[in-house]
């Protein structure tokens, strides 16, 4: 096993495992939220379930360009894991082989359709 270390911190690829598998089920639980904005051509997506939060980032250096992807979590809540590019093999380790972005639209999409669907009935 590799052991990895920073001026403040010191991990492994198993950690970076765990991480990514926690952040996962955060997007797929029907309890979590996500809410995103934008930073000069960046997409920042803020998750929270409880207590629980969560960053990810596509960074990007030109608007029309895919970007790669930084998550900011748990022990690395501070330095990020990545960065990583959509179909990378860590993408692919991301919920079940469906990858980060694929997993963050369809729970946007969920969350609109939930909030479409509400707004539907109160009225």
């Amino acid at each position: 096993m590799t052991v990895y270390k920073s001026d403040n911190m010191e991990w492994t690829d198993k950690d970076e495992q765990i991480t990514v598998q926690k952040v996962s089920e955060m997007i797929a639980s029907p309890k979590s939220n996500i809410q995103k904005h934008r930073d000069t051509f960046c997409d920042v997506y803020d998750i929270t379930m409880g207590e629980e939060k969560a960053k990810i980032i596509n960074i990007k250096t030109e608007e029309n360009q895919s970007g790669s992807w930084k998550i900011f979590a748990g022990k690395f809540e501070q330095q990020g894991i990545g960065p990583f590019v959509d179909n990378s093999e860590f993408d692919k380790n991301f919920s079940n082989g469906k990858g980060i972005r694929h997993s963050i639209n369809n729970k946007i999409a969920a969350q609109l359709a939930l909030k479409t669907h509400t707004q539907g009935i109160n009225r």
